[in-house]
């Protein structure tokens, strides 16, 4: 259950950080699926970045970070638009398996 009301939709890392200082060390992290957290999925060690777009929509596409498009011509080519302006960079969690 949330136990505080964010600031805005966006978390960020410092504010996440400062949120799990408030727990035990030894709690597992888990996601919820949907906002009453019906199900929830422990997440794994893996982290990720990439750029996230709010106004992309439901199920919205992570987009490369600008230096992976300068330097990848695949990447390019899938998002041949690049990265929509706005676009902020982010941290990817991974559920377990």
């Amino acid at each position: 259950m949330p136990i505080s009301a964010p600031k805005s939709d966006l978390l960020t890392v410092a504010e996440l950080i400062r949120l799990l200082r408030t727990w035990p060390g030894d709690h597992v992290v888990t996601l919820a699926s949907d906002p009453e957290g019906n199900r929830v999925s422990a997440l794994s060690r893996a982290l990720g970045d990439g750029m996230y777009h709010q106004d992309s929509g439901p199920g919205t596409a992570l987009y490369p970070m600008p230096e992976e498009l300068l330097d990848d011509a695949s990447l390019r080519r899938l998002f041949p638009r690049g990265v929509p302006e706005g676009a902020r960079a982010a941290v990817v969690l991974y559920p377990t398996a």
